[in-house]
């Protein structure tokens, strides 16, 4: 590497809105090359090590994830006399860069990517204490959840705050540690946040035995239960009625009022000041399967006082089939056919209502 700058490991030559190309600078051909700082000896181009792409006062952190070789004829002296195919071709090695973040003028890092550089901009090599010192905000809330893979001996630490307040996933083939690593990020979240409220949906029962003691409550599926009644118009809606169907129009309608006077009948029994038809009280699922079997098969008088099919007539029929497949299958107990809440409850009048 060129003296006057120990850390210069290549320059961009290509940038892209997600990705950059950066070509290695080699003193020797063949020769993997390393940057030594301090006690560190740096191979240039491993995979997940980070570099700092710097033009101006423009500092972009990136992070390798390709390393390509390939062919290169070099090029002649002015005056030169080779023929082009007497000159022995070189080996050039090219980074894949992903930018992830950039470093402010203190030198702390940032999510994210406002401004890019150009090509030609300078690739240079980051060292461990430099790297702590970029993550230093994340360190500092304490939620170390392991290492990095390139270099062990540096710890990695989130911010349990918006790690817990979006979408994450974590991916793997069987038995490359999903659950354990799991298990780890909540006991340490546990840990760091006493009062944080966490729930762990175990559908195979592999986590009991990871938080033994006081700092979970183990709640057996069996026994869980969500009735119906809990439920808004739009949920059941959704449940119980496929909206492709040509009759879905005149189901939700139906199903609206039907649904309203049965939940201000027992609002009216609990003596609620106001009842909707989204006031989470008691109705029967019987009642309104009776009233919408009623409307599905209601004869009206037609000419010469002969009954006929009232507007409504056979309207219903693949409602009430799904409505009967839902009640009858055991997977939908915890909410169609609770057991232990299965009959109106008596609250008071102080209830609050929705």
């Amino acid at each position: 590497m060129p003296e006057d700058s120990p850390t210069l490991i290549g320059h961009l030559l290509d940038v892209q809105g997600a990705v950059f190309l950066a070509d290695i600078i080699e003193e020797e051909e063949g020769v993997t090359p390393k940057v030594t700082i301090g006690d560190e000896d740096i191979v240039v181009g491993r995979l997940g090590s980070y570099v700092c792409v710097e033009q101006g006062s423009l500092r972009v952190i990136a992070m390798v994830t390709r390393m390509t070789e390939r062919e290169k004829i070099p090029a002649t002296l002015f005056g030169a006399t080779e023929a082009a195919e007497d000159l022995v071709p070189i080996a050039v090695r090219t980074m894949q860069l992903v930018p992830v973040g950039y470093l402010d003028q203190e030198g702390i890092f940032e999510r994210g990517i406002t401004q890019y550089p150009t090509t030609g901009a300078e690739v240079h090599v980051v060292a461990s204490p430099n790297l702590r010192v970029m993550f230093s905000r994340f360190q500092e809330k304490g939620y170390e959840v392991g290492s990095v893979s390139s270099n062990t001996a540096m710890r990695v630490c989130l911010d349990p705050s918006p790690l817990f307040g979006r979408h994450c996933a974590i991916l793997g083939q069987t038995g490359a540690g999903k659950s354990w690593t799991v298990a780890s990020l909540l006991q340490k979240a546990v840990s760091l946040m006493p009062r944080a409220h966490v729930i762990l949906l175990d559908l195979h029962g592999e986590y009991r035995n990871a938080f033994a003691g006081n700092c979970a409550q183990v709640v057996n599926a069996v026994s869980l239960e969500m009735p119906y009644r809990l439920m808004t118009y739009a949920g059941l809606c959704d449940l119980l009625i496929d909206r492709s169907e040509l009759s879905a129009h005149n189901q939700t309608a139906f199903f609206r009022d039907t649904l309203n006077t049965l939940r201000v009948a027992e609002g009216e029994r609990l003596g609620l000041p106001r009842t909707t038809v989204d006031t989470p009280v008691y109705f029967s699922l019987d009642e309104l399967r009776t009233a919408i079997l009623d409307e599905n098969q209601r004869m009206v008088p037609g000419a010469r006082n002969q009954p006929i099919k009232g507007p409504m007539h056979g309207d219903f029929d693949r409602f009430l089939m799904r409505l009967d497949s839902r009640m009858n299958d055991v997977r939908y107990d915890f909410l169609l056919s609770p057991r232990l809440r299965e009959t109106p409850p008596l609250w008071s009048n102080s209830y609050v209502t929705s």
